[in-house]
């Protein structure tokens, strides 16, 4: 064998392990993104039970009662002017 072919071999065969290493790398940077995906998921599920469960009407009810609201029964009304917003009023 020439001393040419010797040098095209070594070159392809360093060529393949740096691809080969390349592919590799990749490849596990793809699971680690796609663990970190299924991470995000878990937490936006998480979240929105979370916020169906805060905005459920036996929660709302409890926070009523913990502010101390009242109900109301005659709502009156009372427009404003051009510069404030109507209100409500309650007698």
């Amino acid at each position: 064998m020439s001393l040419i072919s010797l040098i095209l071999i070594a070159l392809f065969g360093f060529f393949y392990l740096s691809q080969t290493s390349t592919v590799a790398t990749k490849g596990y940077e793809i699971k680690q993104l796609e663990k970190q995906l299924e991470t995000a998921k878990e937490s936006a599920r998480d979240l929105k039970l979370e916020a169906t469960e805060l905005q459920s009407l036996k929660n709302l009810q409890e926070k009523v009662k913990q502010l101390n609201f009242v109900p109301t029964e005659k709502i009156q009304y009372v427009a404003g002017s051009a510069t404030h917003k109507d209100v409500a009023k309650n007698n």
